[in-house]
């Protein structure tokens, strides 16, 4: 059982790693973090299908057929490439530049950067065709958003509900990763947006009372 303050204890002390590491505001690290996140979702979901498919997976010449992206389509699950899985990633070698990692362009990659996000390309080939940015992960991440800027003290803590929302949505086959993370990117740009747009009017009206 997950123990609620522990996990709050530790998404404060990673938050304060980031701050202070790579000098960003939980606004701008924010969506990597959660990218990162789903990919280590998505893998844990790859596994749980892929032992269901291999229960039942025929036999032939002594081998078992092996697991293919259509099988997972039929399970409304996503089918993760070698090079998307969690476990790839995190074993891969601190210089990333002497593995000589080639991209689906076939451009080498020379930092972790580089490789997570073809790992999201990668995800997002494998989603179905016809789908939409999730609405739900959207307005989940406007309003942690606007929690977050009212209230400094609520940060990371609120980020829980767009996360929690998103694994949902993928968990009962409604939405691929992609389809989330696109939701929260449009959550999150709508907010600021507004925000600075407000902040402007703002401005403007104090300016103009003051000439008056």
């Amino acid at each position: 059982m997950i123990n609620i303050r522990k996990l709050e204890a530790e998404l404060w002390e990673s938050a304060d790693l980031l701050r202070a590491d790579s000098k960003l505001t939980s606004n701008q690290y924010c969506m990597p973090v959660l990218g990162l996140i789903f990919l280590r979702y998505a893998y844990s979901r790859f596994k749980m299908v892929e032992a269901e498919i291999l229960k039942n997976r025929p036999v032939r010449g002594g081998r078992i057929l092996p697991v293919e992206a259509s099988d997972f389509a039929s399970k409304s699950a996503l089918f993760l490439p070698k090079e998307a899985q969690y476990e790839y990633l995190v074993n891969l070698p601190a210089d990333i530049a002497s593995a000589r990692l080639t991209n689906q362009n076939g451009h080498t990659m020379n930092s972790l950067g580089e490789v997570v996000n073809n790992a999201m390309e990668l995800v997002e080939e494998q989603r179905l065709g016809g789908s939409m940015p999730s609405s739900a992960s959207a307005a989940c991440m406007a309003v942690a958003v606007v929690l977050s800027l009212l209230f400094a003290k609520a940060n990371p803590w609120v980020f829980l509900l767009p996360i929690s929302v998103g694994f949902s949505q993928i968990y009962v086959g409604k939405n691929y990763p992609f389809d989330i993370l696109v939701g929260w990117l449009l959550g999150l740009v709508s907010v600021i947006a507004v925000w600075w747009a407000c902040h402007l009017i703002i401005i403007r009206f104090s300016s103009h009372r003051k000439l008056g």
